[in-house]
């Protein structure tokens, strides 16, 4: 019987985060761009943990909200 093998390419952001070496960091922007249009965020995640590389939220832009969430979340902070 004739049995098939099944290889699968990495998806991107699995090749970028397999070269990072442990204890290196990823802009979360970059991450984020990496994972447009993919349902693998928590995957991405887990290797994040599991390689010990950490997110770098520095470079995500910041939002002025309006409306009464923002009233709130300036209240909360």
């Amino acid at each position: 019987m004739n049995e098939l093998e099944f290889t699968f390419a990495p998806r991107p952001w699995e090749s970028v985060l397999q070269d990072m070496t442990p204890g290196s960091s990823i802009s979360a922007a970059h991450l984020l761009t990496l994972l447009e249009g993919e349902d693998d965020g928590e995957e991405a995640v887990q290797m994040l943990n599991d390689k010990q590389i950490s997110l770098d939220i520095s470079t995500l832009p910041k939002v002025a909200y309006t409306g009464p969430a923002a009233l709130r979340l300036r209240t909360e902070q």
